[in-house]
C-alpha cells in the first residue's frame, strides 16, 4: 500500500509540474495583464472603411431590435457600413424589425447545413455575389443578442487601418447577475480579454476570437474562397487558423460589445457540450498543423506553439486533479476495509488536491473581479457568489467534457431573452 502511495504521489506531483510547465506562456499573459495600464490604445484612423456587419438571427425577434438600435447610434458613417441580418425563414418576425432599421435581410438557403459557420458562409458568398469581392474592406461579425458601443465600429476602423487582418472586441456579459452560471461564464470571458489577449496580441499580434464581435478583412476571406470555418466552434477553429497562418489579429479594448450568457443549467451545460465538442473537432483537425508550426513559421512558431501546448495543458490538468483526486478518495475507502491506517493518508492528500484546485480557481476569479471591477456591474454579494462558485462551475466541465466525448453534440440555438439597451452599458468602462 506504501508503494501504491508513493507511486500515486509521483504520478500527482508530475501532472502538476506538467500543467506548470505547459501553462508557462499562459502566467506570463497574466502578468501582462495583470500589471497593464491599459493605455495602449490604437490611434484613430484618419480614412473610413468600408464594414459589412452579418448577423446571425434565426428567431431573435426578442432581442436583434436593441442591437440594431446600437448600429444605428454608431459614431461612424452611416454610408461606410451595412448590416446584413441572416434569417432561415421569410416570415420569422426578425425580418420586419431588421427592416424597419433598413438593414438587408438574407433568407439562407441550405437548410440541411446546421451551425453559424454555414450561415457566415452563405452570407459571405451572397454579399460577395451583390455587391463584388472588392466593395467591402471588411466583414463585422455579430450575434443578433449582442449590443455594441456607440465606437464599436470606430474602433474596428482603427485596428484595420493599422494592418490588421482580424480584430476582436471586448466581449462583456449582458446579465452578470442573473446566476452564478451566467456570471462565472461572463466572467470567463473577461479573463480570456484580460489575461490573455491582451498579452497575445502585443506581444505576438494574435487573439483568441469567443463567439462575435470581431472583424475579418475581406483579402482573408477572398484568400480562402469565403468563409471556410464549419465546427461546432468556428471561433476557435478560426482563431487556430489565423495562428498557423500566420493572420495579423489584435485585440481591441475599446470596442465594447456584450452578449447574453445562459443563466440555467440545462443551457449552460448544452452550451459547454458543444463548445468541449468544438474544441476537440478543432484540436483533431489542426493539432498536426500547429505542430508543424512551431518548427516550420519562425513569424507565428510562437502562437502555434502556444496553442500547442495549451490543448496538453488542460488535459494535464483534468488528469491531474480530477483523476488524481478521485484515486486517492477510492484508495481511502478501499484501505479503510483492508489497512485503516492507511486511510488517513489518502484521505489528507485528497484533501489537498481538490483544496488546491479550489483556491486556485476562486484566487483566479478574485484576481479578475478586482482587476475590472470597473466594468464589471456586480455588487459585493453577486462578486463573493461568484468566486466562491467559479471552482465548481469549472469542475462541472469534466462530466461535461466526458458526455461531449462519448455522444455527438450538435449545433444548437440557445434562446436568447434579455433585452437591453446600450444605454445601461455606456460610459461603463
Amino acid at each position: 500500500m506504501s508503494l501504491f502511495l508513493r507511486i500515486l504521489d509521483y504520478v500527482t506531483i508530475g501532472s502538476l509540474s506538467l500543467f506548470i510547465l505547459m501553462y508557462s506562456m499562459k502566467y506570463f499573459y497574466f502578468l501582462v495583464g495583470l500589471f497593464s495600464s491599459k493605455s495602449d490604445k490604437i490611434k484613430r484612423a484618419g480614412n473610413y472603411h468600408k464594414f459589412a456587419v452579418i448577423i446571425p438571427a434565426r428567431n431573435e425577434s426578442k432581442v436583434i431590435e436593441a442591437l440594431l438600435d446600437s448600429l444605428d447610434k454608431q459614431d461612424y458613417p452611416k454610408n461606410k457600413f451595412s448590416v446584413f441580418v441572416a434569417v432561415e425563414d421569410i416570415n420569422d418576425p426578425t425580418v420586419n424589425i431588421a427592416k424597419k432599421h433598413f438593414a438587408n435581410v438574407f433568407v439562407k438557403q441550405r437548410l440541411d447545413k446546421i451551425g453559424k459557420g454555414y450561415v457566415l458562409e452563405e452570407t459571405v458568398e451572397y454579399i460577395f455575389a451583390e455587391n463584388g469581392v472588392n466593395y467591402f474592406d471588411a466583414f463585422i461579425i455579430l450575434d443578433a443578442d449582442n449590443i455594441i458601443s456607440s465606437n464599436f465600429i470606430s474602433e474596428m476602423n482603427n485596428a484595420y487601418s493599422k494592418g490588421y487582418d482580424i480584430a476582436v472586441g471586448n466581449r462583456q456579459s449582458k446579465n452578470f447577475n442573473d446566476s452564478y452560471l451566467a456570471s462565472c461564464t461572463g466572467l470567463t470571458f473577461t479573463k480570456f480579454n484580460i489575461f490573455q489577449n491582451y498579452a497575445r496580441s502585443k506581444y505576438l499580434k494574435k487573439a483568441v476570437v469567443t463567439g462575435t464581435g470581431f472583424f475579418i478583412s475581406s483579402k482573408v476571406l477572398k484568400e480562402k474562397g469565403g468563409w471556410k470555418w464549419h465546427t461546432l466552434t468556428e471561433d476557435y477553429e478560426l482563431t487556430l487558423v489565423s495562428s498557423i497562418e500566420n493572420y495579423k489579429m489584435t485585440y481591441v479594448e475599446n470596442a465594447l460589445y456584450y452578449d447574453e450568457q445562459p443563466s440555467g443549467f440545462k443551457e449552460s451545460v448544452r452550451q459547454r457540450k458543444r463548445w468541449v465538442a468544438g474544441y476537440i473537432q478543432a484540436n483533431k483537425k489542426y493539432a498536426g498543423s500547429l505542430f508543424k508550426g512551431i518548427f516550420n513559421n519562425k513569424s507565428s512558431s510562437l502562437s502555434c506553439l502556444d496553442f500547442f501546448m495549451g490543448i496538453i495543458s488542460i488535459f494535464s490538468a483534468v488528469f491531474c486533479i480530477a483523476v488524481c483526486g478521485l484515486v486517492y478518495l477510492i484508495g481511502a475507502g478501499v484501505s479503510a476495509y483492508f489497512n485503516p491506517a492507511y486511510a488517513y493518508s489518502f484521505l489528507i492528500r485528497a484533501g489537498l488536491v481538490f483544496g488546491l484546485y479550489y483556491v486556485y480557481m476562486t484566487l483566479d476569479a478574485v484576481f479578475v473581479l478586482i482587476k475590472e471591477r470597473k466594468s464589471i456591474r456586480c455588487g459585493f454579494f453577486r462578486s463573493v457568489i461568484t468566486a466562491l462558485m467559479n471552482p465548481v462551475y469549472w469542475a462541472l466541465y469534466v462530466p461535461i467534457a466526458a458526455a461531449a466525448i462519448l455522444s455527438k453534440p450538435e449545433w444548437k440555438p440557445i434562446e436568447h431573452k434579455v433585452d437591453v439597451k446600450i444605454e445601461q452599458f455606456e460610459g461603463v468602462k
